[in-house]
Parts: structure tokens; sequence; C-alpha cells
């Protein structure tokens, strides 16, 4: 109606990826950095033997799923809207070893084949109001997230069996009042923003020593935070010309 005004729209979408990973086992001479030499090759080599070697191989098979729903109302003529939005993904996984891993004593019965699945929901919603014209009061709230890959630290965290699918998930608040003037050439934002973030993945900094640790370490998983307050302002000097600014 003229009065109120509702959008439904709803949707399934489907993701494949493959990835092939190749490792090589190399030994480079010293360099001298006081007086480098160019072109200083590489030496595959397998440290059993000392001959050229391919360390191992990987196909990385990756399918998400995901399915949602969102829905918007304005009314009094677009001077409030209200969103909120819905949505259910599921994550697969699959990482095969193309290279057997032999047994050692570290690692007795290596596994070749890595299997994960991880599924989540996330939840959005907002409101913008325009009391006048010039002035926007706006609210938001969203969730997202990412899957950390499994296989980071090589064939050596599958064969090892420590390979874990987990989930990057994260959290957004977000508020603020917006004002345009000078016929909508200058915009004034002042927003307070809260984000949260859990299960993000970094790689770990002891797998760097030399020689590596067998099997390799997990990737670490910490936690992070951001809040504040954001000023921006933007002026449209010209058609083509803007100037913006924020603090």
């Amino acid at each position: 109606s003229g009065f109120l005004n509702a959008t439904t729209l709803g949707g399934v979408a489907v993701n494949y990826s493959t990835l092939l990973g190749l490792a090589i086992n190399a030994d480079r001479p010293t360099i001298n950095y006081a007086a480098p030499t160019a072109g200083l090759p590489f030496v595959e080599r397998n440290p059993a033997t000392s001959a050229t070697a391919i360390a191992g191989r990987t196909n990385n098979s990756s399918i998400s799923e995901q399915f949602y729903l969102s829905e918007t109302l304005k009314a009094w003529n677009d001077r409030v809207a209200l969103n909120a939005s819905y949505s259910y993904n599921n994550f697969d996984h699959t990482i095969n070893n193309l290279v057997p891993v032999a047994p050692t004593a570290a690692i007795p019965a290596p596994q070749q084949r890595f299997t994960g699945n991880i599924d989540t929901q996330l939840k959005s919603w907002g409101a913008v109001v325009k009391p006048i014209p010039t002035v926007v009061f706006y609210y938001g709230y969203s969730e997202n997230t990412a899957v950390n890959n499994p296989g980071v630290t090589g064939a050596t965290s599958v064969a090892a069996g420590n390979a874990v699918l987990s989930l990057q998930a994260g959290k957004q608040r977000e508020y603020g009042v917006r004002w345009e003037g000078l016929s909508k050439r200058v915009f004034v934002t002042v927003s307070r923003f809260d984000i949260k973030q859990s299960g993000f993945s970094v790689p770990n900094p002891g797998n760097l020593v030399v020689p590596q640790p067998v099997p390799l370490l997990p990737a670490l998983i910490t936690d992070r935070a951001a809040k504040g307050w954001e000023l921006e302002v933007r002026a449209n000097v010209t058609k083509n010309f803007s100037l913006i600014g924020n603090a």
C-alpha cells in the first residue's frame, strides 16, 4: 500500500571449489648479504636420501550451501525502514593426500584423507529513521562467518590427524546519525561501532624453526575485538570531484 511497503527476498546459493597443492623439499646455499650472488638456485631434495623429491601433493575440495531469507518494511513515504534477514550455511571440506605419507615414529598410522563438515546460522537486522529530509538515524546488527582452512599446515596435518574444520565468527553492531546539507553537497556522519570476531586463524610461528617440527603445529586460534566512534565528512565540490575525510 502507499503507507506500508514490504519486500521479501529468498534464495539458495551453492559454491564449489577445488585446489591442487604441491610441496617440495628444497635447500638453498647460504647467502652472504654483504655480497649476494644473483640467481642462487634452490636444490630440491629428499631429507632422507638427499635426492630430489616432492614432499607432498594434496587435492583440496570444498562445497558450501546457503539458504537465505530477507524481509524489508518501509513506511511513511520511506521515512522509516526496517530490515531483518536469516541464512543457514553448510560447509564441507575434503583433503586427499595424492602422495601417500609413510609411517614414522611420530606418526605410525598416518591418515591419507580428511573430511569435515560444519554449519552455522546467521542473523541480521537494522532500522533507518528519517525524521526530517536532511537527518537520518540508523542502527544495524549483523553476523558473518568464514571457514578456516583445515589444511593450513599441509599434508602433515592431515596425516597426523590434527586437521580441524573450524569457523571464524563475527558480530557487528553500529548506530549513528547522518546530516546532509547544501543541496546534498555536504554529508556528515557520526557513528559508533562494536565488532567482535572469534576463531580467527593465524599461522603457528613454531613451524618457522629449522628443522620444522614433525608433525607441524596447528594454526593458532584467537579472538579479536574493536570498538569506537567514527566521524566522516564528505563534500561534493563538483559533479566529478569530491573530498572525503574521516577520523
